[in-house]
């Protein structure tokens, strides 16, 4: 963000964390469930100064029912029910880019 501003960058937002995690998939086991919530966990442990109010959440979105509720089931299991924080998930507008996806999603995240 120094350089931005040093340059007089118009700043739309800052990535202050990421995680990863992968889940094997196992008959009874909701992995997009467990590996969504091990990513929200690690983040918010990278920043326990955070609040909802400073989370803005982009979802992976991927537009089908199973995944799209695990996901939402994830966010409550670390958020509570109804949490207060924005979520957008931008693939449902354009589809899935691959590779591509997370740099429009990020571009996505900070507009809105």
């Amino acid at each position: 963000a120094q350089h931005a501003v040093a340059r007089g960058a118009r700043i739309y937002g800052e990535l202050v964390a990421t995680a990863a995690s992968t889940v094997g998939r196992a008959p009874g086991r909701d992995h997009v469930r467990i590996a969504t919530k091990n990513i929200l966990q690690t983040i918010l442990e990278q920043n326990p100064e955070s609040s909802t109010q400073d989370i803005h959440l982009h979802a992976a979105g991927r537009g089908d029912k199973g995944s799209d509720l695990s996901e939402s089931l994830a966010i409550n299991d670390v958020f509570g029910e109804s949490p207060t924080l924005p979520v957008v998930a931008a693939k449902s507008y354009f589809g899935n880019l691959g590779a591509g996806a997370a740099a429009i999603e990020i571009a996505a995240s900070c507009l809105a």
